[in-house]
């Protein structure tokens, strides 16, 4: 049933599987504290059994830093950016911990209406004991979701389908919300309330409404 379960998601658009657990290729990144720094980047998502890092490999050394130490990354032009207030009702289940990590979002649309990319992975199964840690079964999802902010404001409205997994509570939809960023735009509201939803038609009406505003 599982199966069958992510080869709908597939078709709906919420699995990718070409976006791999790990984001890697050259780039830069900035810590909390100021420190610059380039190299060879590895954006490990958080998972069942381990915190998001960023592992950044030079020709000296191997660096892994735990996100929450991370200011922004970019990875092969790629920009992501850090995010902190984001609810935890909100959030992907493995970021939505106890030790409260930021998330970071990646910009794909600017204008009037910003969009973001929110990766974040999804694994099914049962729970198997691989040494002192918890594993889950080989059923692993790679999902993105967008993420609207409307311009100059402090609010991130993570957008949660109907049909959609991954989320620490899946009743939780900004769709309303996000909805009433497009007042004028009935295009858009219809898109954004299909039980089937294709984030790349969604995206391009986006960008023609913010050329227009």
């Amino acid at each position: 049933m599982k199966f069958f379960t992510l080869i709908i998601l597939f078709l709906c658009g919420f699995v990718n599987p070409t976006v791999a657990q790990k984001e890697d290729a050259t780039g830069s990144f900035v810590l909390t504290d100021g420190t610059k720094g380039k190299g060879h980047i590895k954006y490990r998502l958080a998972d069942s059994y381990s915190r998001a890092k960023l592992v950044v490999e030079t020709d000296t050394s191997i660096e892994k830093y735990p996100i929450h130490y991370i200011q922004s990354f970019e990875i092969n032009n790629r920009r992501y950016t850090r995010v902190n207030n984001i609810p935890r009702r909100n959030r992907a289940i493995y970021d939505s911990g106890s030790h409260n990590d930021p998330v970071f979002l990646e910009l794909i649309e600017s204008g009037e209406i910003e969009v973001y990319r929110y990766r974040h992975m999804y694994q099914s199964g049962s729970p198997m004991q691989s040494g002192s840690a918890i594993q889950f079964g080989s059923r692993t999802s790679y999902i993105n979701t967008l993420v609207f902010r409307k311009r100059e404001t402090d609010t991130y409205l993570v957008f949660i389908p109907k049909k959609s997994v991954g989320f620490y509570d899946k009743k939780a939809s900004n769709t309303e919300a996000i909805i009433a960023l497009f007042p004028q735009a009935s295009e858009i509201q219809s898109l954004l309330l299909k039980d089937k939803i294709n984030q790349e038609e969604i995206l391009r009406y986006i960008h023609q409404y913010n050329s227009k505003n």
